[in-house]
């Protein structure tokens, strides 16, 4: 080698040694958190605790992230970044297809987003490491449920976020219950730098704020906050979801909380040993306080804004639909971005479900429909025709589904206003017959209950596989019986009494359905049973008790049919 090149390459080790001295002699350390959990659940370590605990912290330089934001700022018309390296689970691009029976699917956010891509919004998922390189000229970081089996988040990444925020970027941030796979430990980095606290805990509530007569934790928040992101928004669906809470010192405030009959359900990991799933007792005991308690938070920090949601099952696939979670979460979508995302909830190319307080879209009771509503959303997805949810909220929709109580204001006009109507009764719920021009025939002699349906004339566009079937399925049934009337029978039992009719209100083709039970949870079983496979022993039991699996098959059948219908 020539002296020249000596002498250069000399020079370079000098720099390289001296610009790493100086580098280290300014770069920070992650503080320290200690553990929340101490000694771990027995099968938390399987869930990926330590993998999170080894990975926390890491170095960064003060001031370059801000360097960085200064040359490329975050921009309105930028993308929206969703970080992948720290939440993996229900990506925005999974949706709820035929064939899909997994957890993944059932609550993926395709359709949460689908008014950001509407509004011509790229969505750009990241893998790797948050820098401010990779932040630079985006218009908002979306961070879904953090999860232990994931890497936690390096100091230098923590600094990124918070000047891609200070200077103008947004941030939507996904959290949940109870520190469920250690999230709320997972987050304590961005919780002190942004100023919340995810708190350890559920927000349950007591009826009528639940969404199940039973459940304490699927409920109904309907507190609203006075914030720009709950325009449009009164009620959301909450399924096990969590607390989040504005610090002192901070620029958040509440935006939406359970009632002040719901409580405070705080974390025992004991209570599941084998996951990191963590919940309370689902109960109030002593020292948990009543509500309300904020479940949605908004803030701003700096020039740019940021939304926290305490749920992530709220904006999944089978929820999204409830009430007003769609509009609340296109309102975070549109205000820390800054574009304009507009959302038709309820409207003219839609399908509707109205129901009652006892019979709620997601009632896991077996009296409730909520296997039902995930079908629905499964021919939505297929037929890319929205379909929404409400006990009384607005409706405009193109085609509707009546559940045996509802009892919606407006529930005249909204069928005589839709193009397809299905309406379900039972004897317990005959209300709607009177709506229709129809009544009740008188019980005369002793009443047998059918054994099978038999279809009798319906024409089908949709050719799957569940909806294939002999003439004659099995299928016990109690019938509402009609006097007669100006209807058309297309199903009838083995005691021939008619099971679905159809006939016409004004403008309106209506389907009526004359036992309500048949599209139940107690026929059809649990919202992710495929009904093509046969039930393991060990679910029978608990999901669809004293169904025989050939007639859960011929309830599929029939909700599968029914419900295509209202899509075309």
């Amino acid at each position: 080698m020539n002296t020249p090149a000596k002498v250069a390459l000399g020079l370079s080790a000098v720099l390289l040694v001296g610009g790493l001295a100086g580098f280290f002699s300014v770069a920070e350390k992650a503080p320290e958190y200690e553990a929340w959990i101490d000694p771990l659940p027995e099968n938390a370590v399987s869930q990926g605790y330590w993998s999170f605990k080894d990975t926390e912290g890491g170095w960064g330089v003060p001031g370059y992230a801000d360097w960085w934001m200064e040359r490329n700022p975050p921009r309105g018309d930028g993308p929206i970044i969703s970080d992948r390296r720290h939440a993996s689970k229900q990506p925005e691009e999974d949706r709820l297809g035929l064939e899909d029976y997994g957890y993944t699917q059932m609550h993926g956010l395709s359709r949460a987003f689908d008014p950001a891509r509407a509004a011509g919004v790229r969505i750009e998922p990241t893998y790797d490491v948050l820098t401010p390189g990779r932040l630079g000229g985006a218009s908002m970081v979306f961070i879904n449920l953090v999860s232990g089996d994931n890497p936690g988040f390096r100091h230098s990444e923590v600094l990124a976020l918070e000047s891609f925020v200070r200077h103008g970027g947004g941030l939507v941030l996904i959290t949940d219950h109870t520190n469920c796979y250690f999230s709320a430990e997972m987050l304590l980095p961005l919780q002190d730098a942004f100023g919340f606290d995810v708190v350890p805990a559920t927000a349950c509530e007591l009826p009528p704020h639940t969404l199940s007569p039973k459940s304490r934790a699927w409920a109904r928040m309907t507190v609203p906050g006075d914030h720009v992101t709950v325009e449009g928004v009164e009620v959301l669906g909450w399924m096990n979801g969590g607390i989040v809470r504005p610090r002192e010192d901070s620029l958040f405030v509440p935006v939406m909380s359970n009632s002040e009959s719901g409580w405070e359900d705080r974390l025992d990991p004991y209570r599941k040993p084998d996951s990191a799933g963590f919940t309370g007792s689902l109960r109030q005991e002593e020292g948990e306080p009543n509500g309300p308690h904020s479940v949605v938070i908004a803030g701003s920090h700096g020039q740019g804004r940021i939304v926290v949601l305490a749920d992530q099952n709220a904006w999944g696939s089978t929820l999204v639909g409830y009430e007003d979670n769609a509009q609340m979460f296109t309102n975070a979508l549109s205000w820390t971005t800054g574009q304009v995302m507009p959302l038709d909830v309820r409207g003219p190319e839609s399908v509707t479900t109205l129901s009652g307080p006892q019979s709620l879209c997601t009632s896991a009771a077996p009296q409730g429909f909520r296997t039902l509503q995930v079908q629905l959303q499964r021919l939505s997805e297929h037929h890319l025709v929205p379909e929404f949810c409400t006990l009384e909220r607005p409706v405009r929709s193109k085609s509707v589904l009546i559940l045996p109580e509802a009892d919606h204001p407006d529930l005249q006009s909204i069928v005589e206003g839709a193009e397809r109507a299905l309406i379900l009764v039972d004897a317990e719920h005959t209300e709607h017959l009177a709506l229709l021009g129809l009544e009740q025939a008188p019980m005369g002699g002793e009443f047998i209950p059918g054994k099978s349906l038999t279809w009798q004339g319906f024409e089908l566009e949709t050719d799957h596989k569940v909806m294939r079937g002999a003439g004659e399925d099995p299928l016990v049934s109690s019938p509402v019986v009609l006097a007669s009337g100006d209807y058309t029978v297309l199903a009838v039992n083995d005691q021939q009494q008619p099971l679905l009719v159809s006939l016409s209100l004004g403008q309106t083709a209506v389907l009526l359905l004359l036992d309500a039970e048949l599209l139940s949870n107690h026929v059809l079983g649990g919202e992710r049973d495929d009904p093509t496979k046969k039930l393991g022993r060990e679910m029978e039991e608990d999901k669809a008790p004293g169904v025989p699996q050939a007639e859960r098959q011929s309830g599929y059948r029939l909700a599968w049919r029914l419900s295509d219908w209202l899509f075309q």
